[in-house]
């Protein structure tokens, strides 16, 4: 009986590895999307799928945009205890319309820019869930995330 039970939970545990794989999807993330020369936090749902990444919005499901893993050309991580007046002039020539909030942040956030096809965008992670999601950018990319910590 106790081996039927060990089997089955060790059958139940691959299972789920396998199925869990596949896609990964967080719901506590925020996207920086441009508006005008501003730029507005919108609550997403990031899938992290095998051969792409997709953002939804997390209100009415909608597809934001895609990115395929061997488009992204680079990516930066960094925490913000306290506004960004000192460094928010070279990202405001790095990220152009994205670089408007960083001078106001203020609190403990992450933040994980990412560079595909030209383009540059900033998502806000969790703070319960911001190293997986850098774990899982670098391992899809091949990619390490250059960290900038104040």
């Amino acid at each position: 009986m106790f081996k039927k039970f060990v089997s089955l939970f060790v059958l139940f545990c691959i299972v789920s590895v396998v199925f869990s794989a596949d896609i990964t999807v967080y719901t506590k993330e925020r996207w920086l999307r441009p508006q005008g020369d501003k730029a507005k936090e919108i609550k997403i749902r990031m899938l992290i799928e095998p051969d792409q990444l997709t953002v939804q919005d997390k209100k009415n499901g909608s597809l934001l945009f895609e990115v395929p893993w061997n488009a992204i050309e680079g990516l930066s991580y960094s925490k913000s205890k306290h506004p960004r007046w000192k460094t928010g002039v070279g990202m405001a020539v790095a990220m152009g319309v994205f670089a408007i909030p960083f001078f106001f942040m203020k609190g403990k956030k992450h933040w994980l820019t990412i560079k595909y096809d030209e383009k540059m965008t900033a998502f806000r992670l969790d703070k319960k869930t911001f190293n997986m999601v850098i774990a899982e950018f670098e391992a899809k990319t091949g990619l390490i995330a250059s960290r900038i910590e104040d």
